[in-house]
């Protein structure tokens, strides 16, 4: 008889895909060997599944930057302080740690030495439609757009590692004076 299938593997593989990445040091550490032994499943496994390790990152990405979409898209529902959107994502940030380290060491938001990678262009589609979602600012064209949220989205990860590692105190404050930093500019001031 055969193996029976896990209906959730993929899951499992991506969220183990968060877990070391955001774990660890950008590629050290992070091998398909480990993340397979983390999910429970096989390293043919994940690769009959997503083909590459690069794919594999793309979807733990998708994954990861979505849940902190939803957040944020959850924030600017039920706020409407641009200030405390920021101030409350980067609290959500700071208390998903290897999700937010996954991001920064991963992301296609942040930016690498060379050509940006094969995702990159789904990315700027994404922030594009993303930066939308600010309905109190006007970003103009579809440049502005991607410019505004890719910034902002860097901004937070960077602001949240940075409490993470240890280099600043979270506290009301911090968040405050990074957000009025963040959207500096767009507030008027």
């Amino acid at each position: 008889m055969g193996r029976i299938a896990d209906p959730d593997a993929e899951e499992k593989i991506i969220d183990a895909t968060i877990k070391i990445g955001g774990s660890s040091p950008a590629n050290v550490n992070f091998s398909t060997k480990d993340i397979a032994k983390k999910a429970g499943v096989s390293e043919y496994l994940i690769f009959s599944r997503f083909g590459s390790k690069i794919n594999l990152i793309h979807f733990a990405c998708l994954r990861a930057s979505g849940l902190c979409n939803a957040e944020c898209l959850r924030l600017s529902k039920n706020v409407n302080d641009p200030l405390e959107i920021y101030s409350s994502l980067l609290s959500y940030l700071i208390k998903h740690k290897e999700q937010t380290l996954f991001l920064l060491n991963y992301g296609e938001g942040n930016t690498k030495v060379g050509k940006p990678g094969p995702n990159y262009e789904a990315f700027k589609k994404d922030a594009i439609k993303k930066a939308k979602l600010f309905t109190m600012f006007s970003f103009g064209d579809d440049d502005a757009c991607f410019l505004a949220y890719s910034t902002f989205a860097r901004n937070v990860l960077i602001d949240a590692e940075l409490v993470l590692n240890g280099s600043y105190k979270d506290s009301n404050e911090y968040r405050r004076f990074c957000a009025k930093l963040a959207f500096r500019g767009h507030l008027g001031d």
